[in-house]
């Protein structure tokens, strides 16, 4: 396969392929600005608009319900263009939604439905952003996939806790500067993707049918990553409500603001940067779904501690110690389908990785904000921690992950 003419000769990173720094660039300016935006629309809604504990979790899960919709689709359309060019699409169509929020807080016009309109930007465009991105990471580093994995894992998440720290200067400059840099940093990410190879289309270009959208879905569902997918659906159900609806809540219920909610989630950011860059010395792990057990077994813990009193250091240190598991789940489940994928549909399956968080996200999302309204954030973490104990222990129970390699 031919690079693009157009494309620079940049040095292999650790035994990648040319371009492989291209793609990092890509990949760290798409995730440092969706880091601003999860923690913008959280400081938005539960501290700008100050709504209830109800409304913040109908909006989270609305803003991914999208995605979900769109998923399908996504994978099957990401087979048929070149990855490259979905990329810098998809950057540049990223930048429209914080460009429209920053200019209705100009206009003293921000409101809970233009919000959520904007989240609902965001969460379409990631379908198609993601299996392209995916497909790209293979390309460029199939040769050493679990250490290329590695290395987008580490650029996600230390890109995401930059953009979550920035979003701390709000409290200074106000929300919309912020919303305008994630804006550009979202479009410098398509200059980056544009000196990218060329990954031609695995199949022919016509309109996908259902047949071909379900194509990646019947493979999982056929082969062990099912339980990879399972696991992964419970994580969109109870971490991702615990993590983006009952936190924010919870610091506002302990500290009567959101005002260091930047500092608070940093720390599951900072947590999954050391945890890849320990698995990145470390050259891997060998068995893969015994670690990933492991890795859910820890983090449903450090829930369970985050429901405690703590003070706001102790809540840091929790949540830095949940993001040490997610680096090691993470990076073991996506080398999985990584290696797992064959090549025709190779974007279809890749993107139902993905589709175990968004599927169960919005879900996730209302649960927390419900059970925040009716138990409180401090019990509503404590439930979700518990379940998700309860549904590792039933996979655990009854399917062979423990001997995935």
């Amino acid at each position: 396969m031919s690079h693009s003419a157009s494309t620079p000769p940049v040095a292999p990173l650790g035994g990648m392929e040319p371009g492989f720094g291209w793609f990092l660039a890509s990949a760290g300016t798409w995730f440092g600005a969706y880091g601003m935006h999860q923690t913008m629309i959280a400081r938005l809604v539960v501290g700008d608009l100050n709504a209830s504990d109800e409304v913040t979790g109908t909006v989270q899960a609305a803003s991914m319900a999208i995605g979900v919709a769109l998923l399908f689709f996504g994978g099957a359309v990401a087979d048929r263009v070149d990855a490259r060019k979905m990329l810098v699409v998809t950057h540049l169509a990223g930048a429209i939604p914080p460009l429209a929020l920053a200019a209705a807080l100009f206009a003293d016009q921000l409101s809970i439905p233009l919000l959520l309109l904007c989240a609902i930007g965001i969460g379409a465009v990631n379908p198609f952003c993601f299996p392209s991105r995916e497909a790209m990471c293979w390309r460029l580093g199939h040769a050493r996939i679990e250490r290329a994995v590695t290395a987008q894992t580490m650029a996600q998440f230390g890109a995401q806790a930059i953009g979550m720290r920035v979003v701390d200067i709000a409290r200074v400059v106000g929300s919309a500067p912020v919303l305008l840099v994630q804006a550009f940093v979202t479009a410098l990410g398509a200059l980056f993707a544009a000196r990218l190879p060329s990954v031609p289309p695995n199949v022919p270009k016509e309109r996908p049918g259902l047949s071909e959208m379900m194509a990646g879905l019947r493979f999982v569902w056929n082969t062990d990553l099912r339980w990879v997918l399972v696991l992964v659906f419970g994580i969109g159900l109870f971490f991702g409500g615990a993590f983006w609806t009952a936190a924010p809540l919870l610091l506002r219920e302990r500290f009567g603001s959101v005002e260091d909610l930047g500092a608070l989630l940093f720390g599951f950011q900072f947590g999954t940067l050391v945890g890849s860059g320990l698995l990145l010395w470390r050259g891997g792990i060998r068995r893969k779904g015994r670690a990933m057990v492991a890795a859910l077994l820890f983090g449903a813990a450090m829930v369970l501690t985050l429901a405690q009193p703590l003070p706001f250091f102790g809540m840091q240190l929790a949540i830095f110690g949940w993001g040490l598991a997610g680096s090691v789940f993470m990076n073991m489940s996506r080398t999985l389908f990584q290696t797992r994928a064959p090549e025709a549909e190779r974007a279809r399956v890749l993107s139902m990785n993905q589709l175990g968080f968004m599927a169960s996200g919005p879900i996730g999302a209302a649960l927390a904000g419900f059970l925040s309204g009716l138990l409180g954030p401090s019990q509503a973490l404590a439930v979700l921690g518990c379940a998700m104990l309860v549904l590792v222990g039933v996979v655990l129970a009854i399917s062979p992950i423990a001997k995935m390699e």
